[in-house]
């Protein structure tokens, strides 16, 4: 129902408006831009384009549940980009190592989809890169990661192999391992299969492994996902997940569906994001609990 309500909420979008949010707009997404030449002028010492891609998000949202209370959390995100450097330092700042290109970021998914691993993380790194053939790309990362403000080491290898089925239709699969100081060994392995249909609209399917390890405690989670691109910007994804630890004893953590509605609301950098899932979890018995998350997000990139 909610879903229904907000596919019909008046869609007011303003290609060209002279109001205080538009001008705020437009100075926070300059400031994102020359931010991004700035670092990376300084870091590679070079003259650098006058365009840039960096990416400035800011959001809040609320996860309502009918056996926990009530999460109010806001979110921030930046990610710079850094072309220059990135090709002669070979240097990356991120705030995500996944590499699934095209995906919803994590905010967009449901509680459980996303990867708690690199949640709130930024990471910055050398990357080395070996193209072994046209389809297989091999990288290996090291650099500082920080939870926060609380700084860490990391090391990260991965191999991505895609191979096109027909004209239109694709398959990637992913194999990465990720060593953190403060998180021990983690590993992931993803499978795609994509049809793209143009720059708005694409279909897809994919099935991801993750498991996580430290000296103590060994996570695995499974999630079946299917991704639905419609016009206009509009998103939208369902997901089966579920998480297995062997910690206190080994068993099922929690299962469930869910899914994700994503549509601009008022201006097309202003997304609001509609993610309803039921999860059966230990913690409660495995008894259902029905959870609701909203979330409004800004947008500020050229």
């Amino acid at each position: 129902m909610l879903l229904l309500c907000a596919c019909c909420l008046p869609l007011t979008l303003h290609a060209a408006t002279d109001s205080w949010v538009d001008r705020s707009h437009t100075r926070m997404t300059v400031w994102v831009s020359e931010l991004g030449r700035w670092v990376d002028a300084r870091l590679s010492g070079e003259t650098v384009p006058e365009s840039n891609l960096s990416r400035l998000k800011l959001g809040y949202g609320v996860t309502l549940s009918r056996l926990d209370k009530p999460d109010w959390k806001p979110r921030i995100g930046l990610d710079l980009s850094l072309p220059v450097s990135e090709r002669r330092l070979k240097l990356f700042v991120t705030r995500q190592l996944n590499d699934t290109s095209r995906a919803p970021q994590p905010e967009q998914l449901g509680g459980h989809a996303s990867n708690s691993s690199t949640d709130d993380q930024t990471f910055v790194g050398i990357r080395s890169i070996e193209k072994r053939t046209a389809r297989i790309l091999r990288t290996l990362d090291f650099g500082a990661n920080f939870h926060g403000i609380t700084p860490g080491v990391f090391v990260r290898w991965r191999n991505r192999d895609r191979q096109p089925l027909t004209p239109s239709w694709q398959w990637t699969t992913h194999l990465q391992w990720l060593w953190e100081s403060d998180r021990g060994l983690s590993g992931r392995y993803a499978w795609l299969f994509d049809r793209g249909l143009d720059s708005r609209r694409l279909w897809r399917q994919r099935l991801q492994l993750d498991g996580y390890l430290d000296s103590q405690t060994l996570d695995f989670t499974a999630s079946e996902e299917l991704f639905v691109w419609l016009p206009a910007a509009h998103s939208l994804n369902g997901h089966l997940s579920a998480q297995w630890s062997n910690q206190p004893q080994p068993e099922l953590v929690w299962w469930g569906p869910g899914m994700n509605y994503s549509r601009p609301v008022l201006r097309r950098w202003l997304l609001l994001s509609i993610s309803p899932e039921i999860a059966f979890e230990r913690q409660h018995d495995y008894a259902a609990n029905a959870r609701l998350s909203l979330q409004l997000t800004a947008h500020f990139s050229q």
